[in-house]
């Protein structure tokens, strides 16, 4: 694994690199507040199966420079996280793919939706709308919280065009998407990502882990964990891949 930073707009991202033995990689995503360390789990992972792999910190997250928009500043950096994989003599530019975690399931879907050098997209603890989201996150406070929450949010600049994921999933067909969600997620409940599931188009895959709390789905579904990433990613990014070849 190798520190590895590259630009966007006027911002330098710092993060860890991966090469590919298997001319696939996957690009990862971590959540609000944290830094690339949140998905090294799951890189190791793919990694282990030959897959390439590029962990880097959101903008005004760990290392890398930029301020948080959840917006702007969150789509040039994964933008430029695709220009920099792509580059990447080891890694087929067809073969990439976009593992993400919680707020940067948003930033995700987005970009997947309008980018077609993503080839396939899982995402974990995926909220359909922020709206939604944060009106679960301040229940326990009443009606009168909520409202300053969604205001609170769009005065930070996330504006209402980019709150909602389920508007734009479908757009990412007839690439592959794969909505992971725990049943003891308190903090995205599986209802939200259900919401996204079913506005996603074919191909899509559903799994609901029991007992798997925010972040903690590889802990609640054991081996299952490793069989049902790596097969997602195999079937998406390697074997359509050489079905191509085979029929050309």
């Amino acid at each position: 694994m190798a520190d590895v930073s590259f630009g966007a707009r006027d911002m330098t991202l710092r993060g860890w690199f991966i090469p590919s033995l298997n001319g696939a990689a996957v690009i990862f995503l971590h959540g609000t507040d944290a830094d690339r360390t949140q998905l090294s789990r799951e890189a190791h992972l793919l990694a282990k199966h030959g897959y390439g792999a590029l962990l880097f910190d959101w903008p005004g997250h760990g290392q890398s420079d930029g301020g948080v928009t959840w917006d702007a500043n969150e789509r040039a950096a994964l933008g430029a996280a695709l220009d920099f994989v792509s580059a990447a003599p080891d890694i087929d530019s067809s073969r990439i793919g976009l593992f993400a975690f919680s707020r940067g399931t948003m930033m995700a879907i987005q970009v997947a939706a309008a980018d077609q050098r993503v080839a396939a997209v899982a995402v974990e603890g995926a909220f359909a709308d922020v709206s939604d989201a944060l009106r679960h996150d301040f229940r326990h406070w009443g009606l009168l919280s909520q409202w300053p929450a969604l205001w609170t949010a769009q005065w930070l600049g996330m504006k209402s065009d980019k709150l909602r994921p389920v508007d734009v999933i479908g757009d990412i067909a007839p690439r592959a998407v794969f909505v992971i969600t725990g049943t003891a997620d308190d903090i995205v409940p599986p209802r939200q990502s259900r919401e996204l599931f079913d506005a996603a188009r074919e191909p899509k895959s559903w799994w609901l882990i029991n007992g798997a709390t925010h972040l903690h789905y590889a802990d609640a579904a054991g081996s299952d964990y490793e069989d049902k990433i790596v097969g997602f990613f195999d079937d998406k990014l390697l074997q359509q891949r050489k079905s191509s070849s085979l029929a050309r």
